[in-house]
Order: C-alpha cells, then sequence, then structure tokens
C-alpha cells in the first residue's frame, strides 16, 4: 500500500515506511528482485506496486526512447539504447501483463515486443487507433525514426518467428 509521510509528503510503501524513490532507483540502477527484496523490507508485489506508482506519477514522453536497429530491413534487431523512466517503468508495467515473472530484463523485452506488435498489427489492419496512447504513439516515433515506414505484416511475422525461436532456445 502506498502513503505518504512527513511535511514534504513522501510517497512511502506503507507500513514499513520505504520510499518509494529508492525502489525506483535500484530498478532503474539494474538491481534484479532479490536484491531488492533483500535491501528493503519489502516483498515481491510491494516492488510491483513501486512500478505501478511510477507509471501513475511519471508523465515525460519526449523523446522517452531511442532504438538502435543492430540487423538491416529485412532482419529487423531492434535495440533500446536510450529509455527514459517514463517509458521504462511503463514498458515494464506493460511486460508484466504479458507474463508474471519477476526477471525486470525479461519484462522489459516482453513489454517492448507486446508494444511493437500491438502497433503493428493495428497498422495491418489500417488503424491509428495505437496513436491515442502515448506510449504506443512515443515507441512508433522511436520505430519511424530508426527503421522507417517498414510493412507491418513483415514485423509481426518477424516478432513472432523471433520469440518463437526465443522460446525454444530456452527449453533446449
Amino acid at each position: 500500500m502506498i502513503g505518504v509521510r512527513g511535511s514534504n509528503k513522501v510517497l512511502v510503501l506503507e507500513p514499513q515506511g520505504v520510499p518509494i524513490q529508492e525502489v525506483a532507483d535500484a530498478i532503474t540502477n539494474d538491481h534484479d528482485m532479490k536484491w531488492i527484496c533483500n535491501r528493503f523490507p519489502i516483498t515481491e508485489e510491494e516492488v510491483f506496486e513501486v512500478i505501478d506508482a511510477a507509471v501513475s506519477h511519471l508523465d515525460n514522453w519526449e523523446d522517452s526512447i531511442t532504438l538502435k536497429n543492430l540487423g538491416d530491413l529485412e532482419n529487423i534487431d531492434l535495440e533500446a539504447t536510450k529509455v527514459n523512466s517514463t517509458m521504462f517503468f511503463n514498458i515494464l508495467a506493460f511486460g508484466r501483463i504479458q507474463k508474471e515473472t519477476n526477471d525486470f530484463i525479461e519484462l522489459f523485452r516482453l513489454g517492448l515486443v507486446a508494444l511493437i506488435e500491438e502497433i503493428y498489427t493495428d497498422i495491418s489492419n489500417e488503424s491509428q487507433a495505437f496513436m491515442s496512447s502515448d506510449i504506443h504513439a512515443s515507441l512508433y516515433k522511436a520505430l519511424i525514426k530508426e527503421i522507417g515506414d517498414v510493412d507491418p505484416t513483415d514485423v509481426v511475422t518477424n516478432l513472432a518467428e523471433s520469440e518463437e525461436e526465443r522460446a525454444k532456445g530456452k527449453n533446449e
């Protein structure tokens, strides 16, 4: 449960009084769930409450993500090279919708893939509905800047194939 403490109205996890910003900083500084739960007297579920609180309070979508295509236009291999806090926490939250895991790297990957898939599925269905969502619109801007206007069907197909290969690799 999120509460407020002190005259500066610092957001904290109740009842322990752990400042949300400290947990959010630990997440953005690449600490894993185990480290965070050992460092602070909180549960995994409370860490996800921090992510949800960040999503609710952060709203800077300007230049929120920069992508780099490590492949070519036929074999797109995107890497996020710059991500601000607003986009980062939103992608993590979106990843958690896809799969329950406590691995932040996996959540980020899942969220990013699902968002890209939603964007290009809308485009292939001749819809611009995704543009009404800040996260989708910001990501789409970054995609267009890096890979241009590509065939949406190819993107969705390649994402599905890539995820299938990734799953096979983990099961072997």
